[in-house]
Protein backbone atom coordinates (compact mmCIF):
# COMPACT_ATOMS: atom_id res chain seq x y z
CA UNK A 1 0.00 0.00 0.00
CA UNK A 2 2.48 2.24 0.71
CA UNK A 3 4.65 1.59 -3.02
CA UNK A 4 0.72 2.78 -4.58
CA UNK A 5 1.12 5.67 -1.95
CA UNK A 6 4.19 6.56 -3.97
CA UNK A 7 3.04 5.95 -7.06
CA UNK A 8 0.36 8.12 -7.07
CA UNK A 9 2.25 11.16 -5.64
CA UNK A 10 4.54 10.37 -8.51
CA UNK A 11 2.16 10.47 -10.96
CA UNK A 12 0.40 13.50 -10.13
CA UNK A 13 3.61 15.28 -9.94
CA UNK A 14 4.10 14.14 -13.27
CA UNK A 15 0.53 15.10 -14.60
CA UNK A 16 0.59 18.50 -12.58
CA UNK A 17 4.29 19.28 -14.57
CA UNK A 18 3.25 18.50 -17.97
CA UNK A 19 -0.02 20.90 -17.55
CA UNK A 20 1.95 24.01 -15.94
CA UNK A 21 4.47 23.25 -19.21
CA UNK A 22 1.76 23.05 -21.53
CA UNK A 23 0.64 26.55 -20.20
CA UNK A 24 3.85 27.99 -20.27
CA UNK A 25 4.22 26.70 -23.89
CA UNK A 26 0.92 27.92 -25.01
CA UNK A 27 1.82 31.49 -23.18
CA UNK A 28 4.85 31.74 -25.14
CA UNK A 29 2.63 30.52 -28.80
CA UNK A 30 0.68 33.45 -27.59
CA UNK A 31 2.46 35.76 -27.36
CA UNK A 32 4.88 34.84 -30.74
CA UNK A 33 1.50 35.10 -32.26
CA UNK A 34 0.84 39.17 -31.24
CA UNK A 35 4.19 40.00 -31.87
CA UNK A 36 3.52 38.70 -35.19
CA UNK A 37 0.45 39.91 -35.77
CA UNK A 38 -0.62 42.47 -38.75
CA UNK A 39 -3.18 44.68 -37.65
CA UNK A 40 -2.73 47.80 -35.10
CA UNK A 41 -4.08 48.23 -31.82
CA UNK A 42 -4.99 51.55 -29.96
CA UNK A 43 -1.66 51.18 -28.70
CA UNK A 44 -0.33 51.49 -31.86
CA UNK A 45 -2.34 54.43 -32.24
CA UNK A 46 -2.91 57.88 -31.41
CA UNK A 47 -4.72 58.13 -27.91
CA UNK A 48 -7.81 60.21 -29.13
CA UNK A 49 -7.97 60.13 -32.98
CA UNK A 50 -9.24 63.11 -32.65
CA UNK A 51 -6.09 64.75 -31.64
CA UNK A 52 -2.27 64.10 -32.93
CA UNK A 53 -2.58 62.26 -35.89
CA UNK A 54 -1.22 62.80 -39.63
CA UNK A 55 -5.14 64.05 -40.83
CA UNK A 56 -5.47 66.40 -38.01
CA UNK A 57 -2.38 67.96 -38.78
CA UNK A 58 -2.99 68.60 -42.83
CA UNK A 59 -5.99 70.02 -41.72
CA UNK A 60 -4.82 72.58 -39.18
CA UNK A 61 -2.36 73.58 -42.03
CA UNK A 62 -5.54 73.89 -44.39
CA UNK A 63 -3.69 73.72 -47.91
CA UNK A 64 -5.27 73.62 -50.92
CA UNK A 65 -2.88 71.04 -52.61
CA UNK A 66 -2.70 68.86 -49.73
CA UNK A 67 -6.58 68.42 -49.50
CA UNK A 68 -6.98 67.67 -52.89
CA UNK A 69 -4.12 64.96 -52.76
CA UNK A 70 -5.76 63.71 -49.61
CA UNK A 71 -10.01 64.07 -50.50
CA UNK A 72 -9.91 64.87 -53.98
CA UNK A 73 -11.69 68.56 -52.66
CA UNK A 74 -10.03 71.95 -52.13
CA UNK A 75 -10.38 73.97 -48.55
CA UNK A 76 -13.46 75.72 -49.55
CA UNK A 77 -15.45 72.90 -51.56
CA UNK A 78 -14.74 70.48 -48.78
CA UNK A 79 -16.53 72.64 -46.05
CA UNK A 80 -19.26 73.70 -48.65
CA UNK A 81 -19.58 69.51 -48.06
CA UNK A 82 -18.92 69.50 -44.43
CA UNK A 83 -22.20 71.30 -43.40
CA UNK A 84 -24.81 69.05 -44.66
CA UNK A 85 -22.59 65.68 -43.81
CA UNK A 86 -22.42 66.84 -40.62
CA UNK A 87 -25.97 67.19 -40.05
CA UNK A 88 -26.81 63.87 -41.18
CA UNK A 89 -23.77 62.56 -39.31
CA UNK A 90 -24.86 63.70 -35.49
CA UNK A 91 -28.15 62.81 -36.21
CA UNK A 92 -27.97 59.03 -37.25
CA UNK A 93 -26.94 56.54 -35.24
CA UNK A 94 -23.70 54.25 -36.18
CA UNK A 95 -25.39 50.99 -36.91
CA UNK A 96 -23.92 48.61 -34.44
CA UNK A 97 -25.36 44.74 -33.57
CA UNK A 98 -25.24 46.60 -29.60
CA UNK A 99 -26.72 49.45 -30.93
CA UNK A 100 -30.44 50.58 -31.24
CA UNK A 101 -30.76 52.17 -34.76
CA UNK A 102 -33.65 54.09 -33.51
CA UNK A 103 -31.77 55.59 -30.95
CA UNK A 104 -30.08 58.74 -29.81
CA UNK A 105 -27.04 59.68 -31.67
CA UNK A 106 -24.34 60.90 -29.53
CA UNK A 107 -21.92 61.80 -31.86
CA UNK A 108 -19.11 63.13 -29.17
CA UNK A 109 -18.83 59.60 -28.33
CA UNK A 110 -17.40 58.78 -31.60
CA UNK A 111 -13.68 58.42 -32.54
CA UNK A 112 -13.53 60.89 -35.50
CA UNK A 113 -15.19 64.47 -35.54
CA UNK A 114 -17.54 64.96 -38.56
CA UNK A 115 -14.57 66.60 -40.38
CA UNK A 116 -12.55 63.65 -39.53
CA UNK A 117 -14.99 61.16 -41.14
CA UNK A 118 -15.94 62.87 -44.44
CA UNK A 119 -12.00 63.06 -45.15
CA UNK A 120 -11.51 59.25 -43.83
CA UNK A 121 -14.54 58.72 -46.80
CA UNK A 122 -13.28 60.82 -49.07
CA UNK A 123 -9.64 59.53 -49.13
CA UNK A 124 -10.71 56.25 -49.31
CA UNK A 125 -12.44 57.18 -52.38
CA UNK A 126 -9.74 59.07 -53.70
CA UNK A 127 -6.77 56.34 -53.19
CA UNK A 128 -6.35 52.28 -53.34
CA UNK A 129 -4.61 52.25 -50.40
CA UNK A 130 -5.32 49.38 -48.13
CA UNK A 131 -7.46 49.89 -44.80
CA UNK A 132 -4.22 49.99 -42.44
CA UNK A 133 -3.20 53.26 -44.09
CA UNK A 134 -6.39 54.87 -43.26
CA UNK A 135 -5.94 53.48 -39.41
CA UNK A 136 -2.62 55.10 -39.33
CA UNK A 137 -3.18 58.56 -41.20
CA UNK A 138 -6.65 58.84 -38.98
CA UNK A 139 -5.79 56.70 -35.96
CA UNK A 140 -8.77 54.25 -36.29
CA UNK A 141 -8.14 50.39 -34.86
CA UNK A 142 -9.27 48.07 -37.53
CA UNK A 143 -12.95 47.73 -36.32
CA UNK A 144 -13.39 51.18 -36.14
CA UNK A 145 -12.24 52.33 -39.35
CA UNK A 146 -14.42 49.70 -41.28
CA UNK A 147 -17.44 50.46 -39.53
CA UNK A 148 -16.81 53.73 -40.41
CA UNK A 149 -15.96 53.70 -43.95
CA UNK A 150 -19.18 52.09 -44.33
CA UNK A 151 -21.13 54.73 -42.62
CA UNK A 152 -19.73 57.18 -43.69
CA UNK A 153 -20.50 56.58 -47.19
CA UNK A 154 -24.18 56.02 -46.62
CA UNK A 155 -23.75 60.11 -44.89
CA UNK A 156 -22.00 60.94 -48.40
CA UNK A 157 -25.17 59.76 -50.21
CA UNK A 158 -27.26 60.99 -48.27
CA UNK A 159 -25.79 64.06 -48.53
CA UNK A 160 -25.06 64.12 -52.36
CA UNK A 161 -28.63 63.54 -52.33
CA UNK A 162 -30.03 67.07 -50.67
CA UNK A 163 -26.89 68.73 -52.25
CA UNK A 164 -28.38 70.96 -55.43
CA UNK A 165 -24.79 70.87 -56.88
CA UNK A 166 -24.48 67.10 -56.25
CA UNK A 167 -27.58 66.46 -59.03
CA UNK A 168 -27.21 64.86 -62.66
CA UNK A 169 -29.78 66.60 -64.71
CA UNK A 170 -30.61 67.32 -68.12
CA UNK A 171 -30.73 70.97 -68.87
CA UNK A 172 -34.24 72.18 -68.42
CA UNK A 173 -34.34 75.53 -70.41
CA UNK A 174 -33.21 76.01 -74.04
CA UNK A 175 -31.27 79.05 -72.65
CA UNK A 176 -28.62 76.30 -71.22
CA UNK A 177 -28.40 74.27 -74.40
CA UNK A 178 -27.53 77.71 -76.21
CA UNK A 179 -25.05 78.46 -73.67
CA UNK A 180 -23.16 75.03 -73.87
CA UNK A 181 -22.96 75.08 -77.63
CA UNK A 182 -21.76 78.34 -77.25
CA UNK A 183 -18.81 76.83 -75.58
CA UNK A 184 -18.39 74.53 -77.85
CA UNK A 185 -18.20 76.67 -81.03
CA UNK A 186 -15.42 79.14 -79.59
CA UNK A 187 -13.32 76.38 -79.96
CA UNK A 188 -15.04 74.27 -82.69
CA UNK A 189 -16.75 76.59 -85.12
CA UNK A 190 -17.61 73.87 -87.62
CA UNK A 191 -19.56 71.88 -84.90
CA UNK A 192 -22.71 74.38 -84.25
CA UNK A 193 -25.58 72.58 -82.05
CA UNK A 194 -23.06 70.21 -80.32
CA UNK A 195 -23.63 70.82 -76.60
CA UNK A 196 -22.20 67.40 -74.92
CA UNK A 197 -20.29 64.35 -75.56
CA UNK A 198 -20.54 60.85 -74.82
CA UNK A 199 -18.48 58.02 -73.67
CA UNK A 200 -18.97 54.96 -71.79
CA UNK A 201 -16.52 53.13 -69.07
CA UNK A 202 -16.13 49.77 -67.38
CA UNK A 203 -15.30 49.60 -63.90
CA UNK A 204 -13.69 46.52 -63.05
CA UNK A 205 -15.74 43.89 -60.62
CA UNK A 206 -14.65 41.16 -58.39
CA UNK A 207 -16.33 37.79 -59.49
CA UNK A 208 -19.46 36.91 -58.29
CA UNK A 209 -20.65 33.67 -56.35
CA UNK A 210 -24.10 33.86 -58.55
CA UNK A 211 -23.60 32.22 -61.77
CA UNK A 212 -25.76 34.38 -63.68
CA UNK A 213 -24.82 37.36 -61.90
CA UNK A 214 -20.81 36.26 -63.35
CA UNK A 215 -22.22 35.43 -66.50
CA UNK A 216 -24.02 38.58 -67.47
CA UNK A 217 -20.75 40.95 -65.55
CA UNK A 218 -18.17 38.95 -67.59
CA UNK A 219 -17.18 40.68 -71.01
CA UNK A 220 -15.57 38.47 -74.08
CA UNK A 221 -13.21 41.02 -75.67
CA UNK A 222 -11.31 41.51 -72.79
CA UNK A 223 -11.88 38.19 -70.42
CA UNK A 224 -12.41 40.34 -67.47
CA UNK A 225 -15.78 40.90 -65.54
CA UNK A 226 -17.22 44.43 -65.67
CA UNK A 227 -20.41 46.88 -64.78
CA UNK A 228 -21.01 49.18 -67.91
CA UNK A 229 -21.96 53.33 -67.23
CA UNK A 230 -22.26 55.65 -69.75
CA UNK A 231 -21.95 59.57 -69.13
CA UNK A 232 -22.65 62.90 -70.82
CA UNK A 233 -20.44 65.68 -70.03
CA UNK A 234 -21.03 69.02 -70.74
CA UNK A 235 -18.01 71.42 -71.71
CA UNK A 236 -18.20 72.90 -68.53
CA UNK A 237 -17.29 69.54 -67.18
CA UNK A 238 -20.75 68.90 -65.49
CA UNK A 239 -22.33 65.41 -65.65
CA UNK A 240 -25.79 65.60 -67.55
CA UNK A 241 -26.65 62.24 -67.33
CA UNK A 242 -25.24 58.68 -65.93
CA UNK A 243 -26.60 55.49 -66.78
CA UNK A 244 -24.87 52.88 -64.09
CA UNK A 245 -24.35 49.55 -63.35
CA UNK A 246 -25.34 47.60 -66.11
CA UNK A 247 -23.76 44.11 -66.77
CA UNK A 248 -20.35 44.19 -68.41
CA UNK A 249 -21.18 42.09 -71.54
CA UNK A 250 -23.95 45.08 -72.57
CA UNK A 251 -22.52 46.95 -75.11
CA UNK A 252 -22.51 51.30 -74.88
CA UNK A 253 -25.48 51.41 -77.46
CA UNK A 254 -27.49 49.21 -75.39
CA UNK A 255 -26.38 50.63 -72.23
CA UNK A 256 -27.29 54.13 -73.44
CA UNK A 257 -31.02 53.45 -74.23
CA UNK A 258 -32.91 55.89 -72.28
CA UNK A 259 -30.25 58.87 -73.20
CA UNK A 260 -31.70 58.63 -77.02
CA UNK A 261 -35.35 59.62 -75.90
CA UNK A 262 -33.52 62.51 -73.87
CA UNK A 263 -31.42 63.66 -77.30
CA UNK A 264 -35.34 62.85 -79.27
CA UNK A 265 -38.05 64.38 -76.85
CA UNK A 266 -35.99 66.44 -74.15
CA UNK A 267 -33.43 68.31 -76.81
CA UNK A 268 -34.12 71.56 -78.97
CA UNK A 269 -34.17 71.26 -82.33
CA UNK A 270 -30.42 71.38 -84.17
CA UNK A 271 -28.70 70.30 -81.04
CA UNK A 272 -26.67 67.00 -81.30
CA UNK A 273 -24.47 65.05 -78.64
CA UNK A 274 -20.60 64.00 -79.86
CA UNK A 275 -19.72 60.78 -79.24
CA UNK A 276 -17.78 57.86 -80.89
CA UNK A 277 -18.83 55.10 -83.74
CA UNK A 278 -19.86 52.53 -80.54
CA UNK A 279 -23.37 54.82 -80.54
CA UNK A 280 -25.38 54.49 -82.83
CA UNK A 281 -26.89 56.88 -85.48
CA UNK A 282 -28.85 54.92 -87.81
CA UNK A 283 -31.96 54.80 -85.78
CA UNK A 284 -34.52 56.77 -86.64
CA UNK A 285 -33.95 60.44 -85.56
CA UNK A 286 -30.62 59.69 -83.96
CA UNK A 287 -28.85 60.95 -87.20
CA UNK A 288 -29.15 64.43 -86.03
CA UNK A 289 -29.01 64.23 -82.92
CA UNK A 290 -25.84 61.76 -82.57
CA UNK A 291 -22.71 63.03 -84.38
CA UNK A 292 -19.51 61.03 -84.27
CA UNK A 293 -16.19 60.95 -86.31
CA UNK A 294 -15.96 58.95 -89.58
CA UNK A 295 -15.13 55.08 -89.37
CA UNK A 296 -11.62 54.17 -90.71
CA UNK A 297 -13.09 52.85 -93.85
CA UNK A 298 -15.54 55.08 -94.29
CA UNK A 299 -17.05 55.41 -98.11
CA UNK A 300 -18.10 59.26 -98.34
CA UNK A 301 -14.50 60.93 -98.80
CA UNK A 302 -13.70 58.44 -101.31
CA UNK A 303 -17.16 58.79 -102.79
CA UNK A 304 -16.60 63.11 -103.13
CA UNK A 305 -13.76 62.44 -104.46
CA UNK A 306 -14.72 60.60 -107.13
CA UNK A 307 -17.53 62.74 -108.03
CA UNK A 308 -15.27 65.66 -107.81
CA UNK A 309 -16.73 67.30 -104.81
CA UNK A 310 -13.26 68.75 -103.48
CA UNK A 311 -15.19 71.52 -101.40
CA UNK A 312 -17.75 69.37 -100.10
CA UNK A 313 -14.94 67.06 -99.19
CA UNK A 314 -12.52 69.82 -97.38
CA UNK A 315 -15.94 70.89 -95.29
CA UNK A 316 -16.63 66.70 -94.36
CA UNK A 317 -13.24 66.39 -93.19
CA UNK A 318 -12.80 69.87 -91.13
CA UNK A 319 -15.97 68.46 -89.29
CA UNK A 320 -14.29 65.05 -88.88
CA UNK A 321 -11.28 66.65 -87.54
CA UNK A 322 -13.24 68.63 -85.38
CA UNK A 323 -15.43 65.79 -84.00
CA UNK A 324 -11.85 64.05 -82.86
CA UNK A 325 -10.77 67.01 -81.22
CA UNK A 326 -14.05 67.65 -79.47
CA UNK A 327 -14.68 63.79 -78.70
CA UNK A 328 -11.90 63.95 -76.28
CA UNK A 329 -13.68 66.32 -73.64
CA UNK A 330 -15.47 63.14 -72.84
CA UNK A 331 -12.57 61.08 -71.98
CA UNK A 332 -10.90 64.15 -69.97
CA UNK A 333 -14.12 63.90 -67.69
CA UNK A 334 -13.69 59.94 -67.67
CA UNK A 335 -10.15 60.47 -66.82
CA UNK A 336 -11.20 63.16 -64.34
CA UNK A 337 -13.88 60.66 -62.30
CA UNK A 338 -11.16 57.94 -62.31
CA UNK A 339 -8.27 60.43 -61.97
CA UNK A 340 -10.12 61.99 -58.79
CA UNK A 341 -11.78 58.36 -57.11
CA UNK A 342 -8.83 55.76 -57.78
CA UNK A 343 -10.85 53.65 -55.75
CA UNK A 344 -12.30 53.14 -58.86
CA UNK A 345 -9.54 51.29 -60.82
CA UNK A 346 -10.03 48.76 -58.14
CA UNK A 347 -12.51 45.77 -58.42
CA UNK A 348 -16.06 46.68 -56.57
CA UNK A 349 -17.79 43.77 -54.42
CA UNK A 350 -19.83 41.90 -56.99
CA UNK A 351 -22.57 40.59 -54.86
CA UNK A 352 -23.12 43.64 -52.53
CA UNK A 353 -27.14 43.89 -52.91
CA UNK A 354 -27.40 46.52 -50.27
CA UNK A 355 -25.31 49.31 -52.20
CA UNK A 356 -26.35 48.01 -55.41
CA UNK A 357 -29.82 48.58 -54.23
CA UNK A 358 -28.80 52.12 -52.94
CA UNK A 359 -27.20 53.11 -56.22
CA UNK A 360 -30.98 51.98 -57.86
CA UNK A 361 -33.02 53.95 -55.59
CA UNK A 362 -30.81 57.40 -56.31
CA UNK A 363 -31.03 56.28 -60.08
CA UNK A 364 -34.37 54.75 -60.61
CA UNK A 365 -35.93 57.85 -61.50
CA UNK A 366 -33.50 58.77 -64.38
CA UNK A 367 -33.69 55.06 -65.48
CA UNK A 368 -37.65 55.23 -66.03
CA UNK A 369 -37.83 58.54 -67.32
CA UNK A 370 -39.59 58.30 -70.73
CA UNK A 371 -40.93 55.75 -72.86
CA UNK A 372 -39.38 52.20 -73.31
CA UNK A 373 -35.96 52.84 -71.48
CA UNK A 374 -33.38 49.97 -70.48
CA UNK A 375 -34.57 49.92 -67.33
CA UNK A 376 -37.91 48.80 -68.44
CA UNK A 377 -36.13 46.15 -70.82
CA UNK A 378 -34.19 44.64 -68.03
CA UNK A 379 -36.46 41.84 -67.64
CA UNK A 380 -36.35 40.68 -71.07
CA UNK A 381 -32.48 40.06 -70.88
CA UNK A 382 -33.04 37.06 -68.46
CA UNK A 383 -29.40 35.97 -68.60
CA UNK A 384 -30.57 31.95 -68.11
CA UNK A 385 -32.50 32.62 -71.16
CA UNK A 386 -29.12 33.25 -73.46
CA UNK A 387 -26.85 31.12 -71.54
CA UNK A 388 -27.61 28.67 -74.32
CA UNK A 389 -26.28 30.97 -77.34
CA UNK A 390 -23.18 32.15 -74.76
CA UNK A 391 -20.02 31.57 -76.67
CA UNK A 392 -17.88 31.71 -73.46
CA UNK A 393 -20.12 29.60 -70.59
CA UNK A 394 -20.61 26.67 -73.17
CA UNK A 395 -16.45 26.10 -73.03
CA UNK A 396 -16.61 26.26 -69.27
CA UNK A 397 -19.71 23.68 -69.30
CA UNK A 398 -17.89 21.24 -72.01
CA UNK A 399 -14.96 21.51 -68.98
CA UNK A 400 -17.26 20.13 -66.33
CA UNK A 401 -18.41 17.70 -68.52
CA UNK A 402 -14.73 16.44 -68.86
CA UNK A 403 -13.68 16.32 -65.57
CA UNK A 404 -17.18 14.58 -64.08
CA UNK A 405 -16.58 11.65 -66.42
Amino acid sequence: MVYEDEDDDEWLDESTSIMFAMAAEGERIRKSRQRGRSSLTRADLPRNPRHGTSWECIYAAGNDAAFIITTGFDVASFHSLLRPFTEVWDRVPIPRSDVDIEGVSRPSRRSLSPTGALALVLHFLNSTMAELSLQEIFGLTPSVCSRYVNFGLRILLETLKITPEGRIEWPKIPAKFAYYAELIAARHPSLHGAFCSIDGVKIPVAESLDEDTQNSQYNGWTCSHYCSSVFVFAPDGAILCALLNAPGSWHDAAVAQDLYGKLLNKTPEGDFAIADSAFPRSRRGLSSRIKTPLKKRSRQPRILREQGLLDELEVLLEINRELVSARQAAEWGMRSLQGSFARLKLPLPADDGEYRAIIKTVYEKTWQDGGRTLYEEFESMVFREIQSSDRIKRYYDALNDAVEE
